[in-house]
């Protein structure tokens, strides 16, 4: 193990989860502030469906977020034209550009994961039937080391899509 001249000095991350599940939320946090103590200092900002998400990413007074967790499926704000995770990415994107994102979902459907891909290029994507308090780590470590990280399911899905992909 090395030390470094800066021991006792943490990194200050900012983080935002939006998700319409409070007991996700907190899980997803206490995953988070076990990440690496001695090292990082988290701000963890909360939303819980596209209103609340909009509202947080376009407050001026917002500092920009290093990393956002956002949930495919939630309540959406109509008015605003944000009607899932997905647009919030997208809103991110365009206010925060070196904001990464972690995508979370329950679709299953390659055709929707490949959309997600496509469209918002996410730092990382999840399938909540994956996810375990040590594979949140695991996904969060790779992000903050700047690598994709796709979950098992994911993965897999990628993997048979190219494999048995059709030249026409």
């Amino acid at each position: 193990m090395t030390t470094d001249s800066t021991a006792g000095t943490t990194v200050k991350k900012h983080i935002l989860i939006v998700d319409d599940h409070p007991f996700i939320i907190q899980g997803y946090k206490n995953a988070i502030t076990r990440y690496k103590p001695d090292e990082f200092e988290f701000f963890i900002e909360q939303a819980n469906d596209c209103k609340s998400g909009y509202d947080i990413i376009t407050n001026p007074e917002t500092k920009d977020f290093d990393i956002a967790f956002l949930d495919i499926s939630m309540p959406a704000y109509e008015e605003k034209g944000m009607f899932s995770g997905e647009d919030l990415a997208k809103l991110l994107n365009k206010y925060m550009p070196h904001c990464k994102i972690i995508l979370l979902t329950m679709y299953t459907e390659l055709l929707k994961i490949k959309n997600l891909i496509s469209a918002i290029n996410p730092n990382g994507l999840v399938i909540k039937n994956d996810l375990t308090f040590d594979e949140l780590l695991f996904g969060f470590d790779k992000v903050m080391k700047n690598e994709i990280y796709y979950s098992q399911s994911i993965q897999k899905m990628i993997d048979l899509a190219e494999s048995e992909a059709i030249e026409i």
